[in-house]
């Protein structure tokens, strides 16, 4: 109350601001006007920050400020900003989206498109059904993966439209379109886009796009065929990463059908154990309330019986979610997780030879990113970084995670996100946010950090203090924003 009422003096504002963060953090900012007034008198990050707060805000609340909101995303000249607003206009009115939309189509700057984006597919109809396949077609390579996405998403899209947009199409998104066509086609569309998906999927060498393949045969009619193939792929002597995609497919497939699940879930564990492939069964059980408090005697067996196998802490993932999975099925609540304390000291001696600003050159192929070391931040985390890439242990890795205008994960070495080493490290909470070009390390929890990291596509505000931020990307955010799921890491060298 009293951040709310005093003068704007230097004082009082960083007040008001450190009276956002702890609320923020603990979850219990039930009041727009700290909000209101960051966004109002506030400056750079401090605005994003109130803007990606705006966004996450309930329904009810943003339902009577949306003509506000409007008003606010017209006026708005800094993008990032605009951005999380747009996200913000998902519970407004039809016609003051559409208002909203109209005025924001001109904007290219990529954030912009893929909030508009995403607005226009949380409205569930086809009113900008030609906006979304032109940017399908035609857009930089994450405008046109969310437009694909929201395509996905809606209930009918006439055929006419796809074979339009498909008519020379052979980019990495090709699959995805055949799958729209099984799920919107007549019979003889289907059938030829079912025989052509099936002749990729025959020829396809790279474990990514042969995944990516069988997604989009599962949105075709014949499910137990598909399902047949999953079964397939999620075989020992399989990539990882098509074993662990393959799972999230058919699970997908068999999602109304329990006893299915549980049988899906038990071929997970089966000798030798995958500990990727137990991870997602482990979580994907979490996500089963008709499996809650089951006690599953079989499920349980197979849990109990896989624990002693991982490899810890490289498999700590796995035992957390796993563990996870033997509270629900009991019905009790997820024991909090304590990582094993194999964290070595700091080596004084290696830091002192390591400069603040380190720059390392990323080649990839699509182009260059340069990352520059923050080390007073995060020393521990650079350390590991240095000694990473020095040892060669980046060079033929892949990003095997793309979240359009949030991040571009890789790193692993299972190449699925599943992967850890050997050692880990303490959490590292700086002082500055997680901005675009911003690089965090991945984690399973807090000091559980090792060897992926993840490149910013855009701000985060909610990732600020809790995962650790070590570098930012120098040169190379153009290229940051052109890759897609599976493009290779070719080498990772030290700049002099």
């Amino acid at each position: 109350e009293w951040a709310r009422s005093v003068v704007d003096t230097t004082a009082d504002r960083m007040l008001r601001s450190s009276t956002y963060d702890a609320l923020s953090s603990r979850r219990v900012l039930q009041d727009s006007s700290i909000v209101r007034y960051l966004l109002r008198e506030g400056s750079g990050y401090e605005r994003v920050r109130a803007a990606d707060a705006l966004r996450r805000w309930p329904a009810t609340a943003l339902g009577s400020m949306e003509t506000e909101l409007s008003s606010m995303i017209n006026m708005e000249q800094e993008l990032e900003v605009k951005a999380f607003l747009l996200g913000a206009m998902r519970h407004s009115s039809e016609d003051i989206q559409r208002n909203v939309l109209n005025c924001a189509l001109d904007q290219e700057h990529p954030l912009v498109q893929l909030a508009m984006l995403r607005l226009m597919g949380a409205r569930s109809d086809t009113t900008y059904l030609s906006a979304l396949l032109e940017r399908a077609r035609k857009g930089d390579p994450h405008v046109a993966m969310v437009a694909m996405e929201q395509l996905e998403a809606l209930d009918t899209i006439p055929a006419g439209y796809l074979i339009q947009a498909i008519a020379g199409s052979d980019g990495p998104h090709l699959p995805l379109w055949h799958g729209l066509m099984l799920r919107h086609g007549d019979p003889t569309i289907v059938r030829s886009s079912l025989e052509e998906l099936q002749r990729m999927h025959a020829r396809e060498q790279d474990p990514y796009r042969r995944a990516d393949i069988l997604d989009a045969l599962s949105m075709g009619p014949d499910t137990a065929a598909t399902l047949a193939l999953c079964r397939e792929r999620m075989l020992a002597g399989q990539p990882l990463v098509e074993r662990t995609r393959a799972f999230s497919t058919a699970w997908d497939l068999v999602k109304d059908q329990t006893s299915d699940r549980v049988e899906l879930v038990l071929s997970c564990f089966n000798d030798p154990l995958d500990p990727g492939l137990a991870a997602a069964a482990s979580e994907a059980i979490m996500g089963v309330e008709e499996l809650k408090n089951t006690e599953n005697n079989a499920l349980k067996t197979a849990l109990i019986r896989a624990r002693p196998l991982l490899d810890l802490p490289r498999d700590l993932e796995a035992d957390r979610l796993m563990l996870g999975a033997l509270a629900h099925l009991s019905g009790g609540q997820e024991p909090t997780f304590t990582p094993p304390q194999r964290v070595p000291p700091l080596d004084l001696e290696a830091l002192s030879w390591l400069a603040q600003g380190t720059r390392y050159r990323i080649t990839t192929n699509q182009g260059d990113i340069v990352l520059s070391l923050d080390v007073d931040a995060a020393p521990a985390s650079c350390l590991l970084f240095d000694s990473l890439v020095t040892a060669g242990y980046y060079n033929g890795k892949t990003f095997h995670r793309i979240v359009p205008g949030f991040v571009a994960q890789g790193g692993c070495p299972r190449g699925d996100g599943w992967g850890s080493l050997d050692r880990l490290l303490r959490t590292e909470i700086g002082l500055t946010g997680f901005r675009t070009g911003s690089v965090g390390l991945a984690s399973a929890g807090r000091d559980t950090e090792s060897c992926q990291f993840f490149i910013m596509l855009g701000p985060a505000p909610h990732l600020d203090g809790r995962y650790t931020r070590f570098a930012e990307v120098a040169t190379g955010m153009d290229v940051a924003w052109k890759l897609g799921v599976g493009d290779v890491i070719e080498r990772m060298d030290k700049m002099e």
